[in-house]
Parts: structure tokens; C-alpha cells; sequence
């Protein structure tokens, strides 16, 4: 179970990662949506709540090598979920932010994440 939700994971934000480089302005545009429709975030939120719940249910190991990445990333999710649907406007001060900054920023993010995601993909699908 726990290679399973390994490989989900990797692939998942490998996909997410390389969506943020190369769709910058629609994550921008569904970002700025989500935040103004608070009925949206938490139908964004309920939607991916499951994931991080079935990553740290899962997946809860606290070891000292790249599988905790994974638990790390089911925690993350889990609470940014959370949040949102318990506080629907905690991170409204992204509206704020200019098309140009939010671009730079899920590009450089979007990077970091398919890197990582390109790491755990290795690992999970070599380490059998």
C-alpha cells in the first residue's frame, strides 16, 4: 500500500509541478478565482481533503530517508484543506499579489515541486 500511495504521490505533483511551468496563467486565473469564491475553495478543498487524508493514513512514516517526503506532503495538504474550509480567507492577501510576481511565483514553485516530484518518482519506481 505504502509503494502505491509512494507512485500516487510522485506522479501526481510531477504532473502539478510541470502544469504550474507550463499553464502559469491559468493557475493564476483559477488562484484568484478560488480566493474570490469562498463556495469554491471549499469545493477545491473537499475535493482534495481524501488525498491527503489516504497520504497520512496511508503513509505515515517518519523515517530518515525520501519516503518522508511523501508523508510530509499528505500533512501539507491535510492542513492546507483544512484551513481553508475552517477559514475560508487565510490566505486572501494572495490577491494582493501582481500577475507578474504570482506568475514567478508557480513557475519557480511549480519547478521545485516537479523536481522533487522527479526524485520520488525515481526513487518509488526503482526501489521495489
Amino acid at each position: 500500500m505504502e509503494l502505491i500511495i509512494e507512485r500516487a504521490v510522485a506522479l501526481f505533483y510531477l504532473i502539478a509541478g510541470l502544469s504550474c511551468i507550463i499553464q502559469a496563467r491559468l493557475w493564476i486565473d483559477l488562484s484568484k478565482e478560488l480566493l474570490k469564491n469562498p463556495n469554491s475553495l471549499i469545493r477545491w478543498s473537499i475535493q482534495f481533503l481524501p488525498f491527503g487524508l489516504i497520504v497520512i493514513l496511508g503513509h505515515n512514516l517518519w523515517v530518515p530517508d525520501w519516503r518522508i517526503i511523501v508523508t510530509l506532503a499528505g500533512w501539507l495538504v491535510t492542513i492546507k484543506c483544512t484551513l481553508y474550509l475552517l477559514f475560508p480567507k487565510w490566505s486572501a492577501f494572495i490577491l494582493n499579489w501582481s500577475d507578474t510576481f504570482l506568475k514567478r511565483y508557480l513557475t519557480v514553485g511549480g519547478g521545485v515541486v516537479a523536481a522533487i516530484a522527479v526524485i520520488l518518482t525515481f526513487m518509488s519506481f526503482t526501489i521495489v
